[in-house]
């Protein structure tokens, strides 16, 4: 597993890589990656990625819309930028997504064999009310 300095790097790169920008699709090719299909990630399509923030050793995708990205990478879990077709038969890819503009996409990708990396839309409402399992079990924040 990524320790907690990696994680944090992890969504600082991310934040000045994708913030301002409007995410055009998302795509889960690494179906076991998706941990709920309510809401499906889908909602996230055409809001615009305000920051990237990290709570314990998960990452918040967070939108100017309702709906925000829980990302845990687990032990193998990365993000990458790369150009070209997403080959749909990569096994090591997990979720895909691609941005406004003609930059390459976003790919998070699990290298292993593990596959236990996962992503989960949530609602902003269900996560000021302190009702995301993944989140509420979590002690205090040892980065503060």
């Amino acid at each position: 597993m990524p320790e907690l300095p990696e994680v944090e790097i992890v969504a600082r790169r991310a934040t000045a890589a994708l913030q301002g920008r409007r995410i055009a699709s998302l795509m889960v090719p690494g179906l076991n990656a998706l941990r709920s299909i309510d809401p499906p990630p889908a909602v996230l399509e055409g809001a615009t990625v305000t920051a990237v923030r990290r709570r314990s050793k998960l990452l918040l995708l967070d939108t100017d819309g309702d709906h925000l990205l829980l990302i845990h990478l687990m032990t193998g879990g990365g993000m990458t930028w790369k150009a070209g077709k997403v080959n749909p038969r990569d096994r090591a890819m997990r979720v895909v997504l691609r941005l406004d503009d003609e930059d390459p996409p976003l790919r998070i990708r699990e290298r292993g064999t593990r596959q236990a990396m996962w992503v989960r839309a949530i609602t902003r409402a269900d996560l000021d009310a302190g009702e995301i399992p993944e989140l509420a079990k979590l002690g205090p924040e040892a980065w503060w």
